[in-house]
């Protein structure tokens, strides 16, 4: 106690004296790894630009260059039992284009020369011992490479009280992390070249291959609203903005007002993005832009034009001259994106438009944050219309 209470006042002593106390940072198997010549991070220039090359050399490098859909082959060893098969098929509902065959004592070479004659691009054969998976065979087609993998602490998803119901048939978005080394970075490619390259954001779906000590962590997630929201609520987010789309072109735009709502949907249209608008990503500064709100005019329109100017902070940077917009008009939300130059004069003044440029038309207002099921709702529209909406000539914000 005695130890302890004399380190405490060393501290407060070293505080009021003006020294900086060091933090102890505690070691950790990471911070002491012992340095590997073939990491990327401890190379020069060349030897980075040499790995480069190789990438756009290798196996893989056509998947990268979106030159074919990928179409997996997943088996097992003979005989595979319950959890094995059910594994598979697992497997089979995360990887699209995928399709699950029993091996029928067919030998791995067989299996491979069958398997690049039906056009497929990967082969994947689980093995098993004691009734568990315990082995993942990647076989990249048509030249390898081969990949085995010790497998271990398979939770399928029954055993994680999920259902299947919420696995849909979206392309999932891949992370590969931590793949730092030479090795490294060829079984990252050989993972992520199962997956399609384009992958269906609509669907939420994350797939993560997480090296962490040589051991690779797989996780198969769809992030929920509710989850994005409790997770930002976590990190100190103050606003969530999700995009939907449909056919390539964002439609939706959600907006959550943390940490207690409202949440405002504003169906989303006539979207152009700045190289569409011929103009350079370059001319946007990151100077805090001003803000202008306009003609909102009713009590539910001045709600809505509150929670777009929040996004922003509240003390913009006039020295970078940049002006965000959001003009109401017949409670379409015409967004827009300006610089202000000035002639060579300085007596006039004229807007430089930068992008993005786009519509909103807002669909709800909810108290709270987002819940489709049990929320309350301010405002919404019901079919194409309001409900209250008797004349074309009556507008809400």
């Amino acid at each position: 106690m005695a130890r302890g209470k004399d380190k405490k006042k060393r501290k407060l002593e070293k505080k009021q004296e003006g020294d900086d106390v060091p933090k102890k940072i505690p070691h950790t198997l990471e911070s002491l790894r012992e340095k590997d010549e073939t990491m990327l991070a401890n190379v020069d220039e060349e030897e980075k630009e040499e790995a480069q090359k190789d990438m756009e050399l290798d196996e893989m490098s056509s998947y990268f260059q979106n030159a074919y859909e990928p179409k997996v082959l997943i088996t097992y060893s003979d005989n595979p039992h319950t959890k094995t098969r059910i594994f598979g098929k697992e497997l089979m509902r995360i990887i699209p284009n995928s399709l699950s065959r029993y091996r029928q004592r067919s030998s791995v070479k067989r299996i491979v020369q069958s398997a690049i004659r039906e056009s497929y691009t990967d082969v994947v054969i689980v093995n098993e011992n004691q009734k568990q998976p315990n082995g993942f065979l990647l076989i990249h087609l048509p030249s390898g490479p081969t990949a085995h993998f010790r497998l271990s602490s398979c939770k399928i998803t029954p055993e994680l009280r999920k259902d299947y119901k919420e696995i849909t048939n979206h392309r999932p978005e891949v992370i590969l992390n931590n793949f730092s080394t030479r090795l490294g970075l060829t079984v990252g490619r050989m993972l992520g070249a199962m997956f399609h390259y384009e992958p269906q954001f609509k669907g939420r779906r994350v797939v993560t291959f997480h090296n962490q000590r040589d051991y690779i962590f797989f996780r198969h997630h769809r992030s929920s609203v509710k989850r994005i929201v409790q997770s930002a609520i976590r990190e100190s987010y103050t606003d969530v903005v999700i995009v939907n789309e449909n056919q390539k072109q964002p439609n939706g735009f959600l907006l959550i007002h943390l940490p207690s709502g409202p949440t405002a949907h504003f169906r989303l249209s006539s979207c152009k993005i700045t190289p569409e608008l011929r103009k350079d990503y370059k001319e946007i500064t990151n100077h805090r832009p001003e803000v202008i709100l306009n003609n909102f005019s009713t009590r539910l329109g001045l709600t809505v034009g509150r929670m777009l100017g929040a996004l922003f902070h509240y003390e913009p940077q006039f020295k970078g001259r940049r002006v965000v917009t959001f003009h109401n008009q017949r409670d379409y939300i015409f967004f827009r994106h300006h610089r202000y130059e000035f002639t060579s004069d300085g007596k006039r003044a004229k807007l430089r438009e930068l992008g993005p440029r786009f519509t909103l038309k807002l669909v709800s207002l909810q108290q709270g944050t987002f819940d489709s099921k049990h929320g309350d709702y301010e405002w919404i529209i019901a079919g194409r219309r309001h409900f209250m909406e008797t004349s074309r000539r009556k507008f809400f914000l």
